[in-house]
């Protein structure tokens, strides 16, 4: 199973916001799961959402390239779940990870 996250802009930061599309699985999740984030701008970059616990997560992404060619360190990410709806639940991202 693959999440799709999305999020706005070209990059995350402590405070934005952005959706995960749960595709009507199980959420949430038990064990750590690969992720694509989808950025708004265009930019696409994989990773995996580790599960802390019900609502906390660490979302570990590759290094990347926005569209507008800004490259993009390898970065780790604390997102919080803010709601649950029927097939995809907000996040908001809380801190900065711990370097991947």
């Amino acid at each position: 199973m693959q999440i799709i996250l999305e999020a706005p802009g070209s990059h995350l930061f402590p405070g934005s916001r952005g959706r995960i599309d749960t595709q009507g699985k199980v959420f949430p999740l038990k064990e750590p799961v690969p992720c694509i984030v989808a950025f708004s701008d265009g930019s696409v970059v994989n990773g995996t959402l580790q599960p802390h616990d019900t609502a906390i997560f660490d979302l570990n992404l590759a290094s990347y390239t926005t569209v507008r060619r800004t490259r993009i360190a390898a970065r780790s990410w604390v997102l919080e779940i803010t709601e649950q709806m029927d097939r995809s639940v907000t996040f908001r991202v809380k801190a900065r990870g711990p370097a991947p």
